[in-house]
């Protein structure tokens, strides 16, 4: 699925997301799973503007009836530290036990800069 994402520097950033499958929908139990986050300037680019997994700055709950399932969030410290961009591209992936890789989300993510600090 596409999400694009307004992130302001400075500021505390968090995005809750519950991942559903099947019909009727049912909460994925994310026991296993791990899951990154990459936010580049191009699809090619080399370096990451940010990188984030679920032992840094994505939480995954286990339990199958909680929701959020995966939550993402930044401090503003770590908000405040992100410079040298305003649009890039983001995506997240979760992979399982089995290392089959599912890309959840993507889409734009843009930088709003702070002007008050």
């Amino acid at each position: 699925a596409r999400i694009d994402l307004d992130m302001v520097q400075g500021a505390s950033f968090s995005l809750g997301i519950t991942w559903y499958r099947n019909q009727p929908a049912e909460i994925v139990d994310l026991t296993g799973y791990t899951a990154r986050l990459k936010v580049k300037q191009a699809y090619d680019s080399a370096a990451a503007l940010i990188s984030l997994t679920n032992t840094d700055g994505i939480a995954l709950s286990v339990a199958a009836t909680a929701e959020p399932t995966i939550t993402i969030s930044r401090t503003p410290t770590q908000t405040a530290a992100y410079t040298g961009w305003v649009r890039a591209l983001w995506d997240l992936e979760l992979v399982d036990a089995s290392a089959v890789v599912t890309r959840l989300l993507e889409g734009y993510m843009t930088l709003r800069k702070e002007v008050t600090t």
